[in-house]
């Protein structure tokens, strides 16, 4: 599928994300898109309070300049490993938090992976997992004992009343998380646009260049072909 068309069918909604994700996108688009549905993510839990180990935000830097070659594979890589510890330990702790029936973590440490996946090297697979990563987080935080005729999508399930009813502040309504899943459609397509409006422009400039050596061709050629005339006369 030409990117144009593709670029048609999300906006128009003829195609899902994860189905975009498999057609021939240029690997830069599909790094920038995976480190910024990471980015969002981390700023999600931000927005209520958890705030996220700082090598996540460190392996989302190391990944952006390796983007621009400003850092080796190698580089990339041990950040990532060392975000992965990390979040391993996240996860032990949180079983044991779960034991003994404290909050889950869960949400939270998806969107940690949300990040560790954005850091691969090949964009295939960082823009699909990381998306994943970021989808498993917002659903973890769905919750069973909701509001009467309220539908929501909890950021801390443990933050729900004695009464049933979800504590102001620590819940999302259905329409932001689709609003959620929106937004990395459209921001999908306007990567996809960005680059083919950056291409068409360096392909105008690169025919206006092609046109006007050219013009400076035919000027020469004349110029070259009298000189070597008046040359061949004077030894003639």
């Amino acid at each position: 599928m030409k990117l144009y068309e593709l670029v048609d069918k999300l906006r128009s909604g003829f195609i899902l994300l994860e189905d975009a994700l498999e057609e021939e996108i240029p690997e830069y688009i599909l790094h920038i898109f995976a480190c910024d549905v990471a980015e969002k993510a981390l700023l999600l839990d931000k927005s209520i309070g958890i705030n996220a180990p700082q090598q996540c935000w460190e392996t989302l830097h190391i990944k952006r300049r390796w983007m621009n070659g400003l850092c080796s594979d190698e580089e990339l890589e041990e950040a990532s490993k060392k975000l992965n510890e990390i979040i391993y330990s996240i996860v032990s702790q949180n079983a044991a938090r779960e034991l003994e029936g404290e909050r889950s973590m869960a949400s939270s440490y998806s969107f940690y992976w949300s990040v560790s996946r954005a850091a691969s090297v090949n964009a295939c697979r960082a823009a699909y997992w990381s998306s994943f990563w970021s989808n498993n987080g917002i659903t973890n935080r769905t919750v069973d004992c909701l509001p009467e005729g309220g539908t929501y999508v909890s950021f801390k399930v443990s933050d729900i009343s004695n009464n049933g009813t979800l504590k102001e502040g620590f819940y999302m309504s259905l329409e932001s998380y689709e609003a959620e899943q929106e937004w990395k459609i459209v921001h999908l397509a306007d990567l996809i646009e960005h680059h083919l409006d950056h291409q068409s422009s360096l392909l105008f400039l690169l025919k206006k260049r092609i046109a006007l050596l050219k013009e400076q061709q035919s000027l020469l050629i004349p110029r070259w072909v009298r000189q070597t005339e008046e040359n061949l006369y004077q030894f003639g």
